[in-house]
């Protein structure tokens, strides 16, 4: 098992780490395009401290159900009808020290790591990714993308 990783390693695109820097007012991940942020339990709860609401109150107001094709049931982010998320100002995200880890590992989704063509493709929507000013680790790359091996929406019932 093991030669076989390394093998896995030596062939992947960013073996010596990407260059990725959110750049201040750009926001582009945020909004102008629908897409769903899924939330999990520890996510409704930073959610609800950061709007000082109930963990009800704040999936009441700012979540939704979305029911995935396989018929599964679970809570999203609701959004503008514009697309914008229903936590970005003008500033930037209302709530940014409390942000659903969907947010927080964008680009090293799976979707954009699957080659260099989709990586350098995410780039011409997202303006940080290939920036110099900051570097990201192969280690810290594959850190942040085992976050998404623990449970990473909630489903309901």
């Amino acid at each position: 098992m093991e030669i076989k990783e390394e093998i896995l390693d030596d062939n992947c695109f960013y073996k010596d780490g990407l260059n990725f820097s959110c750049r201040k007012g750009c926001n582009k991940c945020c909004s102008s395009e629908s897409g769903f942020v899924f939330l999990s339990s520890s996510d409704i709860d930073e959610i609800a401290k950061a709007v000082n609401l109930t963990r009800d109150e704040a999936i009441a107001v700012y979540t939704r159900e979305y029911v995935s094709s396989s018929n599964e049931r679970m809570l999203v982010l609701k959004e503008y009808s514009n697309a914008d998320c229903v936590f970005l100002t003008k500033e930037g995200c209302s709530i940014y020290d409390h942000r659903p880890l969907q947010c927080i590992t964008y680009p090293f989704w799976d979707r954009i790591l699957r080659s260099k063509e989709d990586w350098d493709n995410e780039a011409k929507e997202c303006p940080g990714i290939n920036c110099k000013d900051g570097h990201i680790s192969k280690k810290d790359i594959d850190f942040i993308r085992s976050l998404f091996e623990l449970p990473h929406c909630t489903l309901l019932k």
